[in-house]
């Protein structure tokens, strides 16, 4: 049985489709360290050589984005998106665990959650975010 993903990026030793090749960007875009984004590609199929090649093109046009007026427009918007939603993640698990521990008050429970894996998430959006902000903020777009 084929997956979605593996009807769109194919089976076996095949060339690089350009679905696949949006898949690399996009990948690149987010973050992934170029081995990470081989590895994933490889398990779907691809000749090694030609992914290395790919990857390394995507590379240069991730980059070039990022550096150019609209990247750094289009990095600060999705940083300040990384720390609201950080936030919103805090404050959802700092309420749920304040609200829980104060139920298990009312029926004498001996235990309460802690919700830390939400505060955790939203601690390291937020760093994300924070940082990717203080990065692209210091970098004047070319004019």
């Amino acid at each position: 049985m084929v997956n979605s993903f593996q009807k769109i990026l194919g089976t076996g030793k095949e060339n690089v489709t350009e679905e696949a090749r949006e898949t690399i960007y996009q990948m690149l875009l987010n973050g992934s360290r170029k081995s990470a984004v081989l590895s994933t590609m490889l398990e779907r199929g691809f000749d090694k050589n030609q992914l290395k090649e790919v990857i390394d093109e995507k590379a240069s046009e991730v980059r070039n984005f990022k550096n150019s007026d609209e990247g750094i427009k289009t990095m600060v918007e999705i940083n300040k998106k990384r720390i609201k939603n950080g936030l919103i993640g805090i404050v959802f698990g700092v309420v749920l665990t304040v609200v829980g521990y104060l139920i298990s008050g009312v029926f004498d429970a001996l235990y309460f959650y802690v919700f830390y894996g939400a505060i955790l998430w939203g601690i390291y959006s937020l760093l994300r975010g924070l940082f990717g902000l203080v990065l692209y903020k210091r970098k004047k777009p070319i004019k």
